[in-house]
């Protein structure tokens, strides 16, 4: 429950806000799924990050293999990959 609510002791008006918005999430889904739609849950910032330094540096690669750089474009791969 801490972690619903984000706090030790929540008083509770807190708790039945949380009830709420919980209920509330979940309604909104069933409808989705109600819909045909699937349900994806949202990708961490974390990943998210790492997504556009790989699309950035894919967009890159014609000319990091013009340059010759291409070790150089592994190894930045081989870095995001491995965060």
């Amino acid at each position: 429950m801490q972690v619903m609510v984000g706090k030790s002791h929540p008083t509770i008006f807190n708790l039945i806000r949380e009830f709420q918005k919980e209920e509330a999430d979940t309604s909104a889904m069933f409808a989705e799924l109600d819909a045909g739609r699937k349900i994806k849950q949202p990708q961490r910032q974390k990943y998210k990050r790492i997504n556009e330094r790989l699309h950035n540096l894919a967009l890159q690669y014609r000319d990091i293999k013009d340059e010759g750089r291409v070790l150089e474009y592994l190894e930045s791969c081989g870095y995001n990959v491995g965060l």
